[in-house]
């Protein structure tokens, strides 16, 4: 698995707010500084920027080839949107069943959404053809 660090430029105020509202787990010392060196690493930074982008564009198109609705994104994940509560729901259990975890965005209101994070160029590929099985048994 990848480390999993964030960052926020903000002013202080939001900064108090967010250190409040933050879990319990937080980012380990090591990770914090990998994370730090990675941000400083300007030309790493961008080719992760370049090769999410090159994700998020092919997960897209491939999704919408199939008549999927998805919304336009400019960070590291999509979401899928689902005309009704219960095909999401079958669509979670299907890419479960092929050991592919997406994030079902029920907390958020969005009850009929997963979030799709980009992959590498061979897990984009697996879980397009997975969803693709989905879609031929589904429709």
């Amino acid at each position: 698995a990848g480390l999993r660090v964030g960052w926020a430029y903000s002013t202080p105020e939001v900064i108090n707010t967010l250190m409040h509202l933050k879990g319990g787990y937080n980012v380990s010392k090591p990770a914090q500084t990998a994370g730090t060196a990675a941000i400083l690493d300007n030309k790493y930074a961008l080719e992760c920027r370049d090769k999410c982008r090159i994700g998020i564009n092919y997960l897209t198109q491939e999704l919408r080839a199939m008549e999927l609705n998805v919304t336009d994104s400019v960070c590291n994940f999509i979401m899928l949107h689902f005309p009704d509560r219960n095909q999401m729901k079958n669509c979670d259990n299907f890419l479960k069943d092929h050991s592919i975890k997406v994030g079902p965005l029920g907390l958020y209101n969005l009850k009929k959404t997963l979030r799709i994070t980009v992959g590498t160029n061979d897990e984009n590929q697996i879980f397009i053809n997975v969803m693709k099985k989905f879609m031929k048994i589904n429709t």
